[in-house]
């Protein structure tokens, strides 16, 4: 999602209209990358990693102190969850994201 800035005196880019888009398409710098966890109890964790793309840095950051350490992570096949699961002798899964017909 893009990076709000509402009620900032200085920001580091030119200001947007409503409504107006990235001036870049896909995963940039401009956006913020948000990572949400749920473990099976259905308890609830999200952390603004930083901008751009997941890295194998921001997951130690956020997501190991609140990870067990046997536990399983299921994620897309992003290769920083690879990493973080083999630097931290986790158990991962891939779940792949079959597009609808439709």
């Amino acid at each position: 999602m893009r990076e709000s800035f509402k009620g900032a005196r200085h920001i580091l880019r030119k200001p947007r209209k409503r409504g107006e888009r990235s001036s870049k398409r896909g995963l940039s710098k401009e956006k913020v990358c948000v990572l949400i966890a749920r473990d099976r109890a259905g308890r609830i964790v999200d952390f603004v990693t930083g901008n751009g793309s997941v890295s194998v840095l921001s997951l130690k950051t956020t997501l190991k102190p609140v990870i067990d350490e046997d536990a399983l992570l299921v994620t897309n096949g992003h290769s920083a969850y690879k990493s973080f699961c083999k630097a931290e002798s986790l158990y991962h899964e891939i779940k792949s994201q079959q597009r609808r017909a439709g």
